[in-house]
């Protein structure tokens, strides 16, 4: 019997957003004309790698893990770039910004 192991990153990924089309995924870097450091963020993201305060709890860091824009929840990746309500209208002007445009 073979296992197949699925890395936590891909996992996690998948209960958030569902099974990812990679293909679609890259192109809409190129399509969008988005510079390399989106690009890297967006990578760090997607895998779980972005330091935000929660991943560097994991290196016994001793800081403050509540969120340096609302201070109501621990700095995780989903809050800090999906539920933190000062990203959230971030998110909306983004949105605004590409509808325009």
């Amino acid at each position: 019997m073979q296992y197949v192991t699925v890395p936590p990153a891909k996992f996690f990924r998948t209960l958030l957003y569902g099974e990812i089309v990679w293909k679609k995924i890259w192109l809409v870097w190129d399509k969008f004309c988005l510079n390399n450091k989106v690009k890297e963020v967006s990578f760090k993201i997607m895998h779980q790698i972005y330091p935000a305060k929660k991943t560097l709890e994991r290196f016994k860091i001793d800081i403050e893990y509540s969120c340096d824009f609302c201070g109501l929840a621990e700095e995780s990746i989903c809050h800090l770039f999906y539920h933190c309500t000062y990203t959230r209208m971030l998110w909306v002007d983004v949105g605004n910004y590409i509808d325009r445009k």
